[in-house]
C-alpha cells in the first residue's frame, strides 16, 4: 500500500509540473495532477474488476461441484475444501482460506461471511445466501445449489449480452476522453505556436476550464448509460 500511495505522489507531481509547463492555469494543472495521481488506484481498480469478473464467471462450475460433492455424501465443509482443492484462480484459493479459517477455530458461518468480504459480488452472496439459510432452516441443500447455479448462469449470459450491448457506448467514451488530449499534444507538436493564444490568454483558459468541466460531466453521463445493472 505505501508504494501505491508513493507511485500516485509522484504521478500527481509530475503531471501538475509538466502541465505548468505548458499551460498557465493552476486549475488545469491540479486536473492533471489529480488524473496521474489517480492512475495506480484506477489500475488497482481494473485488476480488481477483471477478478470479480473471472470469479463470477467460475461461480455456476464452483456451485455444481459443491452440489455433487455433497450427492456423493461429503459433509459441507469437506466439500467446500474439496472445491477449493479443484476450483481454478482466484476462487480456488478463496474457499481454500474458508476452509483454513473453519480449521483454525472460526465457525462456519464466519467464515463464509469473511469470504463474502473478500469478493464483495452479488453470485458470491447468493452462494453464501443458500449455505446459511440451508445451516439455520434445514433443507436439501443440493436442491436448493441446482436452482442457484441456473440464476448464476443466467446472470453470467445476461451480463455477457449486456456488455456487448453497452461495446459501442463505452468505446465512445473512452474516444470522446482520450480524443481531445490526444490532439492538443500532436497539434501541439506539430505547430507549439497555434495553440499558445488558447492557454495564455486568459479567455482561453477559461474555456480549457469550462471544457474540463463538461468532459467530466459527460464521462459520468455516458457511466450512467452504460453501467446496466443486473
Amino acid at each position: 500500500m505505501n508504494s501505491v500511495v508513493l507511485a500516485s505522489f509522484l504521478l500527481a507531481v509530475l503531471g501538475w509540473w509538466m502541465t505548468s509547463l505548458i499551460v498557465s492555469s493552476a486549475l488545469a494543472s491540479a486536473v492533471v495532477g489529480m488524473a496521474m495521481g489517480s492512475a495506480p488506484y484506477y489500475y488497482i481498480y481494473i485488476l480488481r474488476e477483471l477478478r470479480f469478473r473471472r470469479s463470477e464467471a467460475l461461480l455456476p462450475e464452483v456451485v455444481d461441484l459443491l452440489g455433487r460433492a455433497l450427492r456423493a455424501g461429503l459433509s459441507l465443509p469437506t466439500a467446500l475444501e474439496t472445491v477449493g482443492q479443484e476450483t481454478a484462480e482466484p476462487l480456488g484459493s478463496e474457499f481454500r482460506m474458508l476452509r483454513e479459517e473453519q480449521q483454525l477455530g472460526l465457525p462456519l458461518r464466519d467464515a463464509i461471511m469473511n469470504l463474502v468480504e473478500r469478493m464483495p459480488i452479488d453470485d458470491v452472496r447468493f452462494l453464501a445466501t443458500a449455505m446459511l439459510v440451508q445451516m439455520e432452516t434445514g433443507g436439501n441443500l443440493t436442491q436448493i445449489l441446482d436452482k442457484t447455479a441456473t440464476v448464476l448462469r443466467e446472470r453470467v449470459r445476461l451480463q455477457g449480452q449486456v456488455r456487448i450491448y453497452t461495446a459501442q457506448g463505452r468505446l465512445s467514451g473512452w474516444i470522446l476522453c482520450t480524443m481531445p488530449f490526444v490532439l492538443f499534444l500532436l497539434i501541439g507538436m506539430v505547430n507549439p505556436d497555434y495553440e499558445k493564444l488558447l492557454v495564455t490568454d486568459p479567455f482561453g483558459v477559461q474555456l480549457v476550464h469550462v471544457g474540463l468541466v463538461m468532459m467530466v460531466l459527460g464521462i459520468l453521463i455516458i457511466r450512467r448509460i452504460v453501467d446496466i445493472k443486473i
